[in-house]
């Protein structure tokens, strides 16, 4: 099994999963604190796991590993099988963020129903992509995310609950080395959902290296420098800046390099 690389939790908290650096995965019951399965599907002998996320329906997991290949399974048969839905061979997929059913608004008409698709964010080494995974993949958007230098990974943030006076504004954001693009998210109906570019941010003095919502107007970004930034999104300005080198932040690196099993990763990785 290796070192974990990363677990996710279900909506209820009855069950967890966790990915190995030796591409395994195990289900696992909290209730009784029982391993209820050993999953070794992944075809690549050489591939660890980077990230295992609950989808927004509750019954399925998406992961994707050093092959740069991205997989979905319905947690709730016992004998289910990985199904790939993306292929490393046509570009490395780097980052996955699943709209999680945390994530979605419940008083907003707009949302309903929008948690059976299962919405995916991804991030490839040149390319933002937005699929939904249910009932059947479905590509909403996608847009090229350049950079100049491959060792800053791609970051992916949702906010559904965005408002511009008194109205919703779901955001989709994402970025790159000193890049913060963040887009509307339009839904027609829940088939038909449409990205539409809101703000572009550029960071002239570092590198972004974490992206994430702290509220719902103001967005937090981590530098290479370990320093915290804070950003209201409405008036564009950084209202502050935190020192974080005593919190000993934890790294990937050795993960995305597969180090565990020798380095058998593309250059992308």
């Amino acid at each position: 099994f290796g070192s974990i690389t990363s677990v996710t939790i279900n909506r209820d908290s009855t069950r967890l999963l966790a990915g190995g650096s030796r591409g395994s995965i195990s289900l696992w019951n909290l209730n009784n604190y029982e391993m209820l399965r050993m999953i070794d599907d992944l075809t690549d002998l050489y591939s660890s796991i980077l990230s295992v996320h609950y989808l927004s329906n509750g019954n399925f997991v998406v992961l994707n590993d050093t092959s740069g290949s991205i997989f979905i399974m319905d947690v709730r048969q016992k004998h289910s099988k990985l199904q790939c839905v993306f292929s490393g061979s046509r570009g490395e997929a780097l980052v996955l963020k699943p709209l999680t059913y945390d994530e979605i608004p419940r008083d907003q008409p707009q949302f309903n129903g929008i948690e059976q698709i299962c919405l995916l964010a991804m991030a490839t080494v040149s390319k933002m992509i937005v699929i939904s995974l249910r009932p059947s993949v479905v590509v909403h958007f996608t847009t090229t995310l350049q950079s100049t230098h491959l060792e800053y990974l791609p970051l992916i943030a949702w906010n559904l609950s965005f408002r511009y006076g008194n109205e919703y504004m779901p955001l989709l954001t994402f970025g790159r080395q000193n890049q913060i693009f963040i887009h509307r998210m339009v839904t027609d109906f829940v088939e038909k959902i449409t990205f539409i570019p809101l703000y572009q941010f550029t960071t002239t003095n570092y590198m972004l290296q974490h992206l994430s919502w702290l509220e719902d107007d103001k967005l937090f970004v981590i530098d290479t420098d370990e320093s915290g930034h804070l950003i209201d999104v409405i008036v564009q300005e950084e209202m502050e800046k935190i020192d974080l080198t005593h919190v000993e932040l934890v790294y990937e690196n050795a993960h995305f390099k597969s180090l565990v099993n020798g380095g058998y990763v593309s250059q992308a990785m």
